[in-house]
């Protein structure tokens, strides 16, 4: 608990730095080398990595469905060294697409760290380890389709789906809404209403028609985040989309359009994810894109209006990282070289 405590006031402190307007690489990439050491050292990281371990030492056959992308990767570290040297290469690898992302898309790159270290680092990176590495391809690839590299953001987007199939639907929920009007949206949401309790069903015969993934049913029937958490971060990126709308804080009317439609598709999930509740994993791939809105809006203020929000930004970080860590499970006892920190 400590060792999670202590990296938490590292990020704090480094973006307090960039309230300041003093972004550096260097102040970026000193807490990111601590998160690598922090993820990709662990011993341990909640029930998924002991399955990913048994997964790794089942390689080259495949104990489970988890996609070319996953299967490869496992392969090529397999030559090289044992699952704890996969952790490390695995963390490196989301780790690198996820900076990449947060670096070049805004100018306060560790207030960004702290809220995504806060509200998703550990359920993402220390836990869906497929999922992680998915997101990074998927967060580049819209960042590129808001910038017109269409073909490159399809590469990207493939990429992510080979890693994870859920992001393949990600995307086409992004698509789909962007392609919708007004009107539709909301004749599309109450569909989704209305589909909402045969969802489960419909899911399964839909796996068993296309990848086959056989652990279909258990995820069906897993937990998920609390839904107080995510109402709340919805609610925020939903506040700062409309502050950002009103000062024309967007780059162009394109990047506006793919923040409106990540915040609309996060209301579909998160209305579903209350049939089924680990759909809530899929907010996962536009959780990023709420922290960037937050402190876009954030830095619009005058350094006085930046202090105060930040103040209570930060207590919300504290309390749900440490609410987090002892809800969850027992998984999140740090585990370094067999010994507890």
């Amino acid at each position: 608990m400590l060792i999670y405590n202590a990296v938490f006031f590292l990020l704090l402190l480094c973006a307090l730095l960039d309230l300041n307007d003093k972004r550096t690489f260097f102040l970026f990439l000193l807490p990111l080398v601590v998160l690598l050491i922090l993820t990709g050292f662990r011993g341990n990281g909640g029930d998924d990595f002991f399955v990913y371990e048994q997964y790794f030492s089942s390689i080259p056959i495949a104990l489970y469905n988890y996609g070319s992308g996953y299967f490869y990767l496992n392969v090529l570290v397999k030559h090289f060294g044992d699952y704890e040297f996969f952790i490390f290469i695995s963390s490196l690898l989301c780790l690198s697409l996820q900076s990449f992302f947060i670096y070049f898309e805004t100018k306060s790159p560790c207030i960004v760290l702290l809220l995504f270290y806060s509200t998703s680092f550990l359920w993402l990176d220390f836990i869906l380890i497929r999922q992680s590495i998915a997101v990074g391809f998927f967060v580049i690839a819209l960042s590129l389709y808001a910038n017109n590299r269409i073909k490159t953001a399809f590469l990207f987007c493939v990429a992510a789906g080979l890693f994870h199939e859920t992001a393949f639907f990600a995307a086409t929920l992004i698509y789909v809404l962007s392609k919708l009007g007004r009107k539709n949206i909301f004749i599309f949401i109450f569909i989704l209403f209305i589909l909402s309790p045969f969802l489960s069903k419909g899911l399964v015969a839909i796996n068993d028609i296309t990848i086959k993934n056989k652990n279909i049913e258990l995820y069906i029937g897993e937990h998920a985040l609390p839904s107080m958490a995510n109402i709340i971060e919805l609610l925020i990126a939903m506040l700062s989309f409309i502050i950002m709308k009103r000062v024309k804080g967007f780059r162009n009317d394109k990047e506006s359009k793919l923040y409106e439609v990540i915040i609309i598709s996060s209301c579909c999930i998160l209305l579903l994810s209350y049939t089924v509740p680990t759909l809530a994993r899929f907010l996962e791939y536009y959780r990023l894109f709420y922290v960037l809105l937050l402190t876009r809006m954030l830095m619009h203020f005058d350094l006085r209006g930046r202090y105060l929000i930040f103040i209570v930004v930060a207590v919300y970080c504290f309390v749900r990282i440490n609410s987090f860590i002892y809800q969850f499970d027992s998984g999140f006892d740090y585990i370094f070289n067999g010994d507890f920190l």
